[in-house]
């Protein structure tokens, strides 16, 4: 949405590892905010695919990764001039109001 000109952003937890940076590089050249990804030393979470007869099993490692070090104090609270700002409706975002806010 970022390389069509759309306010795109992400909360997400990455890793300083060569695979956080690559992932934190790539949302950066596509113009998506990466003011809230927060980056610490836990491994990236790793999922791998194996194709047999052409179906797939997967694996993940996710324990004790970025990923999962995002918790409810991490979650931005928006003021509501905040929240009609990011808002493609003009009206103040309210759950109860059916108006989504943009990321």
């Amino acid at each position: 949405m970022g390389r069509l000109g759309t306010r795109t952003g992400m909360l997400a937890g990455l890793s300083n590892d060569l695979f956080g940076e690559q992932l934190i590089s790539a949302l950066r050249e596509s113009r998506v905010d990466t003011s809230h990804v927060m980056v610490s030393g836990r491994p990236t979470t790793l999922a791998f695919v194996n194709l047999e007869g052409g179906q797939g099993s997967y694996c993940f490692f996710d324990e004790n990764s970025a990923g999962r070090q995002l918790g409810p104090d991490d979650l931005t609270v928006l003021s509501p001039s905040e929240a009609q700002s990011r808002c493609g409706c003009g009206r103040q975002c309210r759950r109860e109001s059916g108006c989504r806010p943009l990321p």
